[in-house]
């Protein structure tokens, strides 16, 4: 069962870990794409629109710059040339503005290879047209220049549509590496949250059929149990029964051997076997008990708890031996509680028996039986001596046929369950904790009060309502 509960552990967790991952991973292909595109984007925003603007003023510049030239060369009478000026600086400061963004692969070299000499030669043949710009109109030399100036703007602008038409290609490819991984992001996105989803629908799935796998385990883990119960009910019962006549007939031998015989030897030899007889005695009953515990408690079942305890400890210092062992009980309330008197018996001797079988080594035997009484219930502890239950077994200790490892006292397991089933079966709890870290255990287990102890008791405590469970606690002695 605890290995199929840990499959399912494992498979969720699986799970859980692959959905997460495949969404992480949509992110961070989100995230990826999207750097991809502020990159393009800023490359098309900060350098090849602002290039190819730039690029576009400095055309109209040359154009301007053209036109003017010719109104200079052909204007009567003739013209100053400071408007040729004032074209080449707008000119000069839209180039300087082009070449402040950031090269593309390839465009410095157009710049220095075709640009820079075409404006460089443009300077020199506006410096010479400007020389002649107030000649007469017809002059020789007016007109050369004039034609020079027109060659040398032409091939300038030559020179600056290669570079705006590099900027151009650049600014397209940006453009269409965003739209094409705008495209992939989206398609990436798609595949991944339908990975995710499926992989996720397949996790519920398996954590569905695990549970109910588990389920079906449990449900034929409760049937088994029920019938491992049945059976040994059955078997328990048959048992007690060819077991508690020979016994009778045992001790009626024994009683009569003893009246025959009054000499000490025999007298001891019987009470000897007379103890082993009663230990046998007890067994059957405890196996008995443990067959009949599942049925209901009747409400009339009052037993004083005081006197059951008294009687439970002097049986088993008649059996240990006063010298052997010390049993104390301190003083405590005398109460009733709901529960048939061999019941009861069962639950002390067993409790008491358990702390006695596993004190045989220590130097100090000593067991100490105290009850704290609470309007409503009973606690009743038994504390022993010994070496206290094992890390992590306290759990099951209760449950038949579990021994803490290592046991080597006799035993078949099957003490303390009894007493689990008795006192579960009249409403009350059982538990088992270490006295100290050094050892010493201490039982527990508590019982309703009987119904007319328990309204008596009511107004006398002054409260309303249920107690807490950590207030069921044994008084202190005095």
């Amino acid at each position: 069962m605890r290995a199929t509960r840990s499959w399912i552990l494992v498979v969720i967790v699986c799970a859980f870990l692959a959905t997460t991952l495949a969404f992480l991973g949509a992110s961070v292909a989100s995230f990826i794409m999207a750097r991809d595109i502020d990159r393009a984007t800023a490359e098309l925003l900060d350098n090849a629109l602002p290039s190819v603007r730039e690029l576009t003023q400095a055309d109209t510049r040359l154009r301007q710059l053209r036109e003017s030239a010719t109104a200079t060369a052909r204007a009567r009478p003739p013209r100053d040339a400071a408007e040729l000026e004032g074209h080449w600086r707008e000119l000069d400061a839209a180039i300087t503005a082009a070449t402040a963004t950031p090269w593309f692969g390839g465009e410095l070299a157009l710049y220095e290879s075709q640009v820079r000499p075409a404006l460089a030669d443009l300077r020199r043949e506006l410096d010479e047209f400007e020389r002649y710009a107030g000649a007469p109109q017809g002059d020789a030399g007016l007109r050369a220049a004039a034609v020079r100036l027109e060659n040398a703007v032409n091939r300038a602008d030559a020179a600056l549509e290669s570079m705006s038409k590099l900027n151009n290609e650049q600014g397209f490819a940006a453009a269409e590496r965003i739209a094409r991984t705008r495209e992939d992001a989206a398609r990436a996105t798609l595949y991944l949250d339908v990975g995710s989803t499926i992989v996720a629908l397949i996790a519920a799935l398996l954590a569905i059929e695990f549970a109910r796998h588990f389920e079906r385990l449990m449900r034929r883990n409760v049937e088994l149990e029920a019938e491992r119960a049945q059976e040994l009910d059955l078997v328990a019962q048959r048992v007690a029964h060819d077991l508690l006549s020979p016994l009778a007939a045992v001790s009626l031998s024994l009683s009569s051997l003893q009246r025959r015989h009054k000499d000490e030897d025999t007298a001891r030899a019987v009470q000897r076997a007379q103890r082993v007889l009663e230990r046998s005695r007890r067994m059957v009953q405890g196996i008995y008990a443990f067959a009949r515990s599942t049925a209901r408690p009747t409400r009339e079942a009052v037993t004083p708890l005081r006197a059951a305890v008294l009687d439970a400890v002097s049986a088993l210092q008649a059996v240990e031996g006063p010298a052997s062992l010390t049993v104390e009980v301190p003083e405590f309330e005398e109460v009733d509680v709901s529960m048939d008197r061999g019941m009861l018996d069962v639950v002390l001797s067993n409790l008491l028996s358990n702390a006695s079988k596993y004190m045989a080594n220590a130097q100090d035997r000593r067991i100490t039986v105290r009850a704290g009484v609470d309007p409503e219930r009973v606690h009743v502890e038994v504390e022993d001596t010994g070496p206290g239950v094992p890390p992590g077994f306290a759990e099951m200790i209760f449950e038949p046929y579990k021994r803490a490892p290592g046991t080597t006292q006799p035993g078949l397991g099957l003490g303390l369950a009894t007493v689990k089933r008795l006192v579960l079966g009249h409403g009350g709890a059982v538990g088992v904790r270490n006295a100290t870290p050094s050892g010493g255990a201490v039982f527990w287990f508590e019982l309703p009060r009987a119904p007319q102890r328990a309204a008596a008791a009511e107004p006398a405590a002054g409260r309303e309502g249920a107690p807490r469970a950590d207030r069921l606690r044994p008084r202190p002695t005095g």
